[in-house]
């Protein structure tokens, strides 16, 4: 299997199933496979984009869930990590 831990950090384009994927039509195109792979590893976060409609963050169990700003918001993510807790900070470029 693939060497995901609780220390693993995701850096993924499509979203898992139900975290920030729904679009602006109310269809999740969030990714099953994913959501799997994330519920079986439990790495420590997952960043991804893809859905444009969306920007955020949160945590589930011990996985934080990161959504980067699509490039038009002129905006970015600073992400910092200390004992397996993610900081998460959005600004404006």
């Amino acid at each position: 299997g693939l060497p995901i831990d609780e220390k693993t950090i995701l850096l993924l384009h499509t979203p898992p199933k139900g975290f920030f994927d729904k679009t602006n039509k109310g269809e999740h195109i969030g990714s099953d496979a994913l959501l799997r792979l994330v519920k079986n590893k439990k790495p420590l976060a997952c960043i991804f984009g893809h859905v444009h409609e969306r920007i955020g963050f949160c945590k589930n169990g011990d996985t934080y869930f990161v959504k980067v700003p699509p490039a038009k918001d002129h905006k970015c993510v600073i992400l910092k990590t200390n004992n397996k807790k993610l900081f998460v900070e959005f600004i404006h470029l």
